[in-house]
């Protein structure tokens, strides 16, 4: 189940997938039903890098990889010719670091683009969603983050956003019409998990805010055709509600912040979570299938070590490394 696209192409059955690239944000489509003819409707997800050109039929998130072995991916440096399925994008961030949001940018430009390619015109405005701005009395280090809205009418707004310039260049090329909604997702650790998507195929996208040091941040559960995927985005994992434990439960498939030891000391060990922890997590949850990601050079180097604490905290399962383009085909053990 684990498979490079460029080495061998994933077998076309509609299926929920991962496809793990460098970047920190999750992305969600819709695929309209005439755009995949003989087949209903469903739901996928897509990154930075562009869409597999032979196949639409995945369910993709991206995660985060503090250093890159290689040439960056980026969407504006595949030549993507199949990529009709950016019609209509859910983008949920899990928090503002910029790790996590700096490829939005390029990837909002390159839908226009890549449809462009493919014949076909956006009106659809593309939905962001991330955490709420800290509230009046929080730590000064976590009034340093704006709210979502604020930073994407930062980028977008067709008055003075940085990136203006997309509201003439999209009918200028031809592409369409540039639009985008922003909403705000309360990130307090104390709150039990919030739907913020439910679509009528089945899809269905939920919150729930956890410790990332002072940096209000979320971490994310989907669930499509039967399966689920967690996301952790950046946490300790250790709220006094065990939120990333309810998030996880019975998950299909857990992407893990993967960015220290089991030894960190301060601040990174009030920003990430331990291997110990990890394990605790993927073993109290039940998760199926846990995958590593969010690596920097001290975890890449200690993947034994990491799967060893993971193990002596109780998790059983199976253990993948993230990869850059690396496939995850739930319907497929």
């Amino acid at each position: 189940d684990l498979s490079r696209v460029n080495d061998y192409p994933p077998v076309l059955i509609p299926s929920l997938r991962f496809r793990h690239v460098i970047s920190g944000s999750l992305a969600f489509v819709s695929i309209d039903p005439y755009l995949t003819r003989s087949c209903p409707a469903f739901s996928v997800t897509l990154t930075t890098l562009a869409l597999y050109q032979r196949s639409l039929r995945w369910f993709e998130t991206s995660t985060c990889m503090a250093v890159s072995k290689g040439p960056p991916s980026s969407l504006m440096q595949h030549s993507c010719t199949k990529c009709i399925a950016l019609l209509c994008a859910f983008v949920a961030h899990s928090h503002l670091h910029i790790d996590h949001m700096g490829d939005i940018p390029p990837i909002v430009k390159a839908l226009y683009f890549h449809n462009l390619m493919q014949g076909k015109t956006r009106s659809a405005p593309i939905n962001f969603y991330g955490p709420d701005a800290a509230p009046a009395g929080a730590p000064l280090p976590a009034q340093d983050f704006n709210r979502t809205t604020d930073f994407f009418d930062g980028h977008f707004h067709d008055a003075n956003g940085l990136n203006r310039y997309l509201h003439r260049f999209a009918p200028a090329i031809g592409a369409g019409t540039f639009a985008y909604t922003a909403q705000n997702i309360s990130y307090d650790n104390n709150l039990p998990m919030q739907t913020i998507i439910s679509k009528d195929n089945g899809l269905v996208i939920k919150a729930i805010g956890v410790p990332h040091g002072p940096v209000p941040s979320l971490a994310f559960r989907i669930e499509y055709a039967g399966k689920s995927i967690v996301y952790s985005g950046d946490t300790t994992s250790r709220s006094d509600n065990d939120n990333m434990i309810a998030l996880a439960q019975n998950a299909d498939l857990l992407i893990y912040d993967t960015a220290i030891l089991d030894d960190a000391v301060p601040p990174f060990s009030f920003l990430h979570t331990t291997p110990t922890r990890i394990g605790e997590v993927a073993a109290a949850a039940g998760v199926k299938k846990l995958v590593l990601s969010h690596l920097t050079p001290t975890t890449a180097d200690n993947i034994k070590n990491i799967k060893q604490s993971i193990r002596m905290a109780g998790y059983l399962g199976p253990i993948r490394v993230a990869r850059d383009l690396r496939v995850y085909n739930l319907h497929n053990n």
